[in-house]
């Protein structure tokens, strides 16, 4: 993939919630809000790690590599797609 240049695209998604949904606040283990209505503000960090989380549990699922960032830096060699 050398070579080949990329456009970034700006993305607006709408998501309903079955169920309520706790992205983090300020206080570790407390809302931003005094109450659990709509207005409580979403965390995109909390959001977005969730979702890496997930995608990382199904590339593991499908018996693929997923990098661990904990045991060293990550990284990609375009040589070796597979390590």
């Amino acid at each position: 993939m050398l070579g080949k240049s990329y456009q970034k695209v700006a993305m607006e998604v709408n998501i309903k919630t079955c169920t309520p949904i706790w992205t983090g606040g300020v206080e570790a283990g407390k809302c931003d809000s005094a109450s659990a209505d709509l207005s409580v503000r979403i965390h995109e960090t909390g959001l977005l790690g969730s979702l890496r989380w997930w995608m990382e549990v199904l590339v593991r699922g499908f018996e693929g590599q997923v990098c661990d960032p904990t045991e060293q830096k990550c990284s990609y060699d375009s040589k070796k797609p597979n390590n």
